[in-house]
């Protein structure tokens, strides 16, 4: 379980969803009118698709601090992150707190699991609709999910498992825009409770299967991990004059980390890789189809006498291949 706080800052990236003006300039009245309703539909259903990506450690993490893995490495490799892609890391505030257990069964080596989640979301982004000239507009997203989730966890053999899971979603979504130039004023009039200052609700759920490799060693253990994930909701509020759609998408996680006990398993130190591939709804959250994660970091195993807190740690986490950069993380029963 991981929980990750991430103060708030400004970034300058332009939102794609506001675009949406230059997209339908050249089309007919109507014509227009239709586009413009799609293209709402398409952003709002991406807010909610947006927040079971980046609410799920196992697909992105994100630390009480992030950083330019090339100012540390003294590096210039533009896949592993620069100015634009920390500015786009630090505009966003998450906030996970995640609960699992699995619950034996008797006279089975299969177990049950139980999963619950609070999260939320934001963003503070200073965006430029129409010319740099013009003073920047700020804009304010706000999402809050509560997820519930069962899985099963069958034991193929004493290394290998598969897990089919299912958890289901409630989230809220809100945006507050300021415009600070009278061209922004007239966009925001005519936009004006359907896509900026608007608030919705989704329903999503979320299905999914996980294999699992673990193998001890005597220097400690290696786990496999592949997860696909899948996901459908139902929405409603006054955003778009309710007219907010089907929030849709899919991403597989494959992961390897080895776990290196030390001082009398006291201690752990751990060294991952993972891979992420996103469907298209996802792809503009973090400008890339596939991206990777590499983290390493120490772990105190029994740090209290508490019996659900198994272990507290610290990480560094690298992303490759996307639009955000490295991050210091919080772990609590990582493993």
């Amino acid at each position: 379980m991981d929980c990750y706080p991430n103060k708030v800052k400004h970034s300058t990236k332009l939102p794609i969803w506001l675009t949406i003006f230059l997209t339908t300039a050249s089309v007919t009245k109507q014509a227009r009118a239709d586009d413009l309703d799609s293209a709402i539909q398409n952003i709002l259903q991406q807010r909610f698709a947006a927040g079971i990506l980046l609410s799920d450690s196992d697909a992105v993490e994100f630390g009480i601090g992030s950083f330019d893995p090339n100012e540390i490495f003294n590096t210039d490799i533009d896949i592993i992150g620069n100015e634009q892609s920390l500015e786009e890391r630090k505009s966003k505030s998450i906030y996970i707190l995640p609960f699992n257990k699995e619950f034996s069964i008797q006279n089975s080596d299969n177990k049950h699991k139980l999963m619950m989640k609070a999260y939320a979301i934001s963003s503070d982004i200073d965006v430029t609709l129409l010319s740099e000239e013009l003073p920047k507009d700020a804009l304010k997203e706000t999402t809050i999910g509560l997820a519930l989730g069962y899985g099963y966890v069958y034991s193929v053999s004493e290394q290998f498992s598969i897990t089919p899971q299912i958890s289901t979603h409630l989230m809220y979504y809100e945006n507050d825009f300021k415009p600070n130039s009278d061209v922004s004023r007239l966009i925001e009039f005519f936009l004006d409770d359907r896509v900026f200052n608007v608030s919705a609700w989704a329903n999503v759920y979320e299905p999914s299967l996980s294999f699992n490799y673990r193998q001890e060693t005597n220097w400690g253990r290696w786990d496999l991990k592949s997860k696909w994930t899948y996901f459908y909701g139902y929405t409603w509020g006054d955003a778009n004059n309710g007219n907010i759609g089907n929030p849709e998408g899919a991403y597989v996680t494959n992961e390897i980390t080895g776990y290196f006990d030390i001082l009398a398993q006291k201690q752990t130190l751990f060294l991952g890789t993972k891979r992420v591939d996103l469907s298209s709804t996802l792809n503009d959250e973090l400008d890339t189809s596939h991206y990777y994660e590499i983290s390493f970091g120490w772990l105190i195993n029994r740090p209290t006498k508490w019996q659900w807190l198994d272990n507290i740690g610290i990480g560094i986490n690298l992303n490759i291949d996307s639009s955000i950069n490295g991050s210091i993380s919080l772990y609590y029963n990582k493993i």
